[in-house]
């Protein structure tokens, strides 16, 4: 995996066990795992991002926005699941950070979401480029259910493992608006390092927060290891933070 694809595993932001089997689809418009991470068409979210590396004895950091956008529920496979479109903004002068920074935030450009009685599931992707959007050879589990406080699960990728654990419910002020109720979620794993850079593993740590009625608050993530950089080995730690700037989150239909 590069530092790009784990990002996508990252900040597109994040079941239980091992993920055997499909877990039965859940309706939509009642209490929950969507009341998490919205699903409602033309709901939209603004992001304050936020970048720093470290690689040897230099420094880069950037800021910028990612703009998140629900697209409405379409019919893949023969289940309903539901996009989301991402577009991450950085200035001109962020140019220098860009071997890292586009890659690791730019290239995602739509996540599928399967909403289920176990949670919610980041189950495909669009990158730049694609045509479509490609199914994950494994699902990754972001928001598990029912949200007991001190429950773990797992997150893998193709060459990436996190294992995560809901730390129960805190108070964040964002917006002009204070949200009580809160889930934080810490997770440590490791990823693949890019082949080019000689790194086999990477130690990756991340924490984010979601809110009932609103979805993701804050995301923080942070990848440190050792890369070989033209024959020399240099220590790496790229940081990035994502903090709610505003939302606009439309209520699901109702059924009769």
């Amino acid at each position: 995996m590069t530092i790009g694809r784990a990002a996508l595993l990252l900040v597109s932001l994040l079941g239980a066990g091992t993920f055997a089997g499909c877990p039965k689809e859940l309706r939509l418009g009642v209490d929950g795992p969507d009341r998490y991470m919205p699903v409602s068409a033309d709901s939209t979210w603004l992001y304050d991002l936020e970048v720093t590396m470290l690689l040897g004895g230099g420094k880069v950091t950037a800021k910028g926005t990612v703009a998140r956008r629900a697209l409405g529920p379409r019919l893949r496979g023969g289940e309903t699941l539901h996009p989301h479109a991402l577009a991450v903004t950085l200035p001109d002068d962020a140019t220098s950070a860009g071997a890292f920074v586009v890659p690791v935030l730019g290239l995602v450009s739509e996540v599928d979401y399967r909403i289920t009685e176990s949670g919610v599931w980041e189950v495909g992707a669009r990158r730049r480029g694609d045509s479509d959007i490609k199914p994950f050879g494994t699902p990754r589990q972001i928001v598990p259910w029912p949200l007991d406080e001190g429950r773990g699960f797992e997150v893998r990728a193709d060459d990436a493992r996190l294992i995560c654990l809901s730390r129960g419910r805190e108070q964040i002020s964002l917006l002009p608006k204070t949200f009580d109720d809160a889930i934080r979620f810490d997770c440590e794993g490791h990823v693949r390092g890019p082949e080019v850079f000689n790194a086999p593993e990477l130690a990756v740590s991340l924490s984010y927060w979601l809110a009932p009625g609103a979805g993701v608050l804050k995301v923080d993530s942070r990848i440190a290891g050792s890369l070989n950089v033209r024959g020399e080995p240099m220590n790496l730690f790229l940081a990035t933070r994502q903090v709610l700037r505003e939302m606009n989150v439309k209520e699901p239909p109702t059924k009769p």
